[in-house]
């Protein structure tokens, strides 16, 4: 396993213990999950600003927000 340098206290949990492995891997956990969410809303956005045709917009749209109501789902739990 590679080790964080010193100068990045965020990459790395403050103990070994459960508790503060749980808290760092949970406030990873929903970074990432936003990140997942913005890139989604990105790619609705952008089925209608470069003009799809209209099939293929609405699969976009049903098949991200299918994927964002998951991970929300998973975010807010």
């Amino acid at each position: 396993m590679t080790k964080v340098p010193t100068a990045w206290p965020i990459l790395r949990p403050k103990s070994k213990d459960f508790k503060s492995l749980s808290d760092f891997y949970y406030e990873w956990a929903d970074r990432v999950a936003l990140l997942i969410i913005v890139g989604l809303m990105f790619d609705i956005a952008a089925a209608f600003i470069l003009g799809k045709a209209l099939p293929e917009i609405a699969l976009t749209v049903v098949a991200n927000s299918l994927i964002v109501g998951g991970v929300w789902e998973n975010y807010g739990s």
